[in-house]
């Protein structure tokens, strides 16, 4: 990440990674974790999009997860990350790209339109032709080194 060197990393989270640490669901637990640890403790700004949190609110229902436990889950963690705001522009490029997977391109154009250094998610193979990098969040934490 040459030239990046004047700010820390601002990264964008997956609904997948929030939802693998809200629910604790292993093996991606610890992972996530120490991505939200590394927001916590401010060397990196993890942000998300509001199309993701719902996307998190939607699997809640499926894995049976109680709605004041969601609320209360989620609530913690918006205090150490950041609800982006969602362009329109963002829509309208994801359609003009055709993209296979619409939800995961609007991710991806609202990741180039904030400027943000990546995406962490672990369904990196959705996002093969991102401009923006693309990490595990086991890569992302293996590629850089938080001191």
């Amino acid at each position: 990440m040459a030239g990046r060197n004047s700010r820390q990393l601002k990264v964008l989270v997956d609904s997948d990674v929030i939802f693998d640490f809200i629910s604790a669901r292993l093996p991606y637990y610890n992972e996530a974790k120490r991505l939200f640890i590394l927001a916590e403790q401010g060397l990196i700004d993890v942000v998300t999009l509001p199309h993701l949190v719902i996307n998190v609110w939607q699997i809640r229902g499926h894995m049976k997860i109680k709605n004041q436990a969601m609320y209360s889950s989620l609530g913690q963690l918006l205090t150490v990350i950041q609800i982006l705001d969602e362009p329109s522009t963002a829509i309208t490029n994801a359609i003009m790209v055709k993209s296979s997977d619409f939800e995961d391109w609007v991710t991806v154009e609202c990741a180039m339109i904030h400027d943000l250094d990546s995406i962490i998610t672990r369904n990196a193979k959705h996002f093969k032709r991102s401009p923006v990098s693309v990490y595990t969040p086991t890569d992302f934490i293996r590629n850089f080194s938080f001191r």
